[in-house]
């Protein structure tokens, strides 16, 4: 499966995960819906932009242990250009006014991350709210 617009890999993920505090929840087939469409509203506007961070596997799943973070999966590989990945990792924070979009491939979170900012004024309030709620 080829994708290229960031909004419609995220739309396309066909399961989620929640970690709060290093729990995990999977999320329904409402919730998921439901989750997309927060994802959609909160990007209204915004841009990707270069992804000039790297993730390394090991401290990646360390900080995954605090803090709120959601994980969209694919059913297949996913590639976008040429940079594979099985899901997608991403740390969420209130005031956060973008987020990197951590790859996890072959079972590990470990190399270039893809980053997306907002529309100025937003924040991931309403996603961090939804998650928490």
């Amino acid at each position: 499966m080829y994708e290229y617009d960031l909004n419609d890999v995220i739309n396309n993920c066909t399961a989620a995960q929640v970690y709060v505090d290093g729990k995990q929840k999977e999320l329904g087939k409402d919730e998921l819906a439901a989750l997309k469409a927060v994802f959609e509203k909160m990007n209204e506007g915004g841009y990707e932009m270069p992804g000039y961070g790297v993730s390394i596997d090991s401290l990646t799943r360390e900080e995954l242990k605090s803090g709120v973070w959601v994980r969209l999966m694919y059913p297949e590989r996913v590639y976008r250009g040429d940079i594979p990945f099985e899901s997608l990792l991403i740390k969420v924070d209130e005031n956060y006014c973008g987020y990197n979009l951590i790859r996890e491939y072959e079972g590990k979170y470990q190399g270039r991350v893809f980053y997306f900012n907002l529309q100025e004024g937003k924040t991931m309030r309403d996603l961090y709210t939804f998650l928490c709620g």
